[in-house]
């Protein structure tokens, strides 16, 4: 039956291997506490001379204290393991933009994704991920930093709207 699935908003969490997994909630409306949705509310200009851009992410829904709209900076409210997923809506404004990385700063280690854009430049508009589990301290922060580059210099336009976004939640217990 359903009851035997657990209530809404109900997730099939465990404590550890010795524990068996049982049904958890999440705090209040069912998003997990700290979760975080954020997005581009208008484009943000990244040059194609490989200097670095930590994207901000200027928008944001079901957030709390623990990302800041104005850095693009999360902060883990306890140490833990976090999942962050970030997808980049890219516009390439010039052709000469070949190489891109994509890595999701945090306070212990880098995670990168590294590609090249060259044979996709008649496509003009693109988009990239990038999503890992990362090893949190409570305190240590989490953002989004593009870079990138190509035999001239040219640009790219991160797009506004929900395909330009940054999003994280805690998975550990």
């Amino acid at each position: 039956t359903v009851s035997s699935l657990g209530a809404s908003a109900q997730v099939f969490i465990s404590s550890g291997p010795s524990s068996p997994p049982a049904f958890g909630t999440f705090a209040g409306d069912g998003i997990p506490n700290p979760a975080f949705i954020a997005y581009r509310a208008s484009a943000q200009i990244a040059g194609g001379d490989g200097t670095p851009v930590t994207v901000i992410f200027n928008d944001t829904k079901y957030t709390g204290s623990y990302y800041d709209k104005s850095t693009g900076s999360f902060t883990a409210t306890s140490t833990n393991i976090y999942c962050f997923l970030s997808e980049l809506d890219i516009e390439l404004t010039s052709s000469a933009v070949q190489s891109y990385t994509i890595t999701l700063v945090t306070s212990n280690r880098d995670y990168t994704v590294v590609g090249n854009l060259q044979a996709e430049t008649s496509i003009k508009k693109t988009q990239r991920i990038i999503e890992a589990l990362a090893d949190m301290d409570s305190g240590d922060t989490a953002h989004i930093v593009f870079t990138a580059w190509g035999s001239i210099f040219g640009k790219v336009d991160l797009i506004k709207g929900f395909l330009t976004a940054f999003s994280g939640f805690i998975i550990g217990i």
